[in-house]
C-alpha cells in the first residue's frame, strides 16, 4: 500500500470521530427552554372529589329532597294519610337537580292547591 494510502486509511477513522462528535453537539444545542411537563395525580385527590348520583326523583317534604330546594319553599309536612308535602312561598320556588349529560326528559310533577283554594299555575323554565 502506497504511503498517501496508508495516510487516508488512517484519516477516515479520525473523520468519523469529528463527525460524530460534532452531531451529538448539535443535537445537544437542539434542546428546547420550555419547562417540564406538569403532573397530577388525580388518585390523591380523589377523596376531595365530588361524585354525584344522577337525581332520579325527588320526594317533596322528605329530608331527603331538602338538598334540591333552593329557595321558595317552607318546611317538610306529613298529610293524614301520610303523604309528604311542601308548600311553595311566594311567587317563586326553585329546584335543583343533577344530570350525568345534558338531554331530553319528562318530568311528572304531582301538585295539588289547599282545599278551596282557586287553580294555580306552575311555569317550568
Amino acid at each position: 500500500m502506497s504511503s498517501r494510502a496508508q495516510r487516508l486509511s488512517r484519516a477516515q477513522p479520525r473523520e468519523g470521530i469529528w463527525a460524530g462528535g460534532l452531531f451529538v453537539l448539535a443535537l445537544a444545542g437542539c434542546g428546547t427552554d420550555a419547562p417540564p411537563a406538569r403532573v397530577h395525580d388525580l388518585t390523591a385527590a380523589f377523596p376531595l372529589a365530588e361524585v354525584r348520583a344522577e337525581t332520579g326523583r325527588i320526594d317533596f317534604g322528605t329530608p331527603a329532597a331538602r338538598p334540591h330546594l333552593l329557595d321558595g319553599w317552607h318546611g317538610n309536612e306529613r298529610g293524614r294519610g301520610g303523604e309528604t308535602f311542601v308548600w311553595g312561598r311566594g311567587a317563586v320556588s326553585t329546584l335543583a337537580f343533577h344530570l350525568v349529560a345534558p338531554r331530553d326528559l319528562i318530568a311528572t310533577l304531582r301538585a295539588a292547591p289547599l282545599a278551596g283554594a282557586p287553580p294555580q299555575r306552575v311555569t317550568v323554565l
